[in-house]
């Protein structure tokens, strides 16, 4: 025991004498720290999403304004004017644009009769980071536009329909075999 204690004393000794040793090991934790956190998380800000209008309405018009806001304010994404529902999808999946948000014709007069319009979003979730904030994003601001200030004469239920590229494919059931007894169900 005590010639083990011998070794620590020695260590601390040499690990105190010198400086270049103690901030080495008090800054190379924290560059990992800084180096890995940005890495592995962040806040997404200035995705591309593409605006589909295909309705030109008065509502259509107060979603773009609210598009405008949150890429004013939060900075979460901006937006880029497509021509129509293909070449959002082509260019999200290219990757020239994060998503793409899809007005449907007759949204406006929809939420004026107090219908339940839907709001396509086009997401390519082949990358879950920011496919899920941009989801996030717009769920929060389609909350927000379902939130009477006061209460409204016509009652709004919007909701959004999120159409992934690359949907989920669970693994698992390839991996397991499958019982003979059911293959032999199966072919008869």
């Amino acid at each position: 025991m005590n010639r083990m204690m011998a070794i620590v004393e020695r260590e601390l000794r040499k690990f105190f004498r010198s400086p270049a040793l103690m901030l080495m090991s008090m800054m190379l934790p924290l560059v990992q720290l800084v180096i890995l956190g940005n890495a592995f998380g962040g806040k997404v800000t200035r995705a591309r999403m593409g605006v589909v209008d295909l309705d030109h309405g008065e509502q259509s018009v107060k979603l773009q304004e609210a598009f405008q806001d949150v890429e004013a304010n939060i900075r979460t994404f901006y937006t880029v004017p497509c021509a129509n529902e293909d070449a959002a999808r082509i260019a999200v999946q290219t990757g020239r644009l994060d998503a793409a948000v899809v007005i449907p014709k007759e949204y406006s007069r929809r939420v004026m009769s107090g219908e339940s319009p839907k709001i396509g979003l086009i997401v390519d979730n082949s990358d879950q980071f920011v496919s899920g904030a941009v989801e996030t994003e717009m769920q929060s601001l389609v909350d927000a536009l379902n939130a009477p200030l006061i209460q409204p004469k016509v009652v709004q239920n919007i909701t959004l329909e999120v159409v992934e590229l690359y949907p989920y494919i669970a693994y698992m059931k390839f991996l397991l075999p499958v019982p003979s007894r059911l293959l032999c169900m199966s072919r008869s």
